[in-house]
């Protein structure tokens, strides 16, 4: 797949879980799905995708289901790797 036709994906996807965020600003899943758009375009911006993260990663583990906490601890290690913040990860 062209990095340009990934680009139109992402962008795509990613209007659809914004829409889905103002909907439900605090399901795990949205917000996973939107950080991993947000790592997925041709031009990667994990500081946005670490931000969309932080309610994920803040929470009490049996507040979210198994898949959505996993999920959102290894994008965030993939945020602090792009962001050179290796201790972090």
């Amino acid at each position: 797949m062209s990095s340009q036709l990934l680009g139109v994906c992402v962008f795509w996807a990613e209007g659809f879980y914004e829409k889905a965020l103002a909907l439900q600003p605090a399901d795990p899943d949205v917000l996973n799905n939107l950080a991993a758009c947000a790592l997925a375009g041709p031009r990667p911006e994990p500081a946005r995708a670490l931000r969309l993260l932080r309610p994920l990663l803040a929470s009490p583990p049996a507040a979210l289901p198994t898949r959505a906490g996993l999920r959102a601890q290894l994008r965030a290690a993939r945020c602090q790797l792009l962001l050179g913040e290796l201790a972090a990860a």
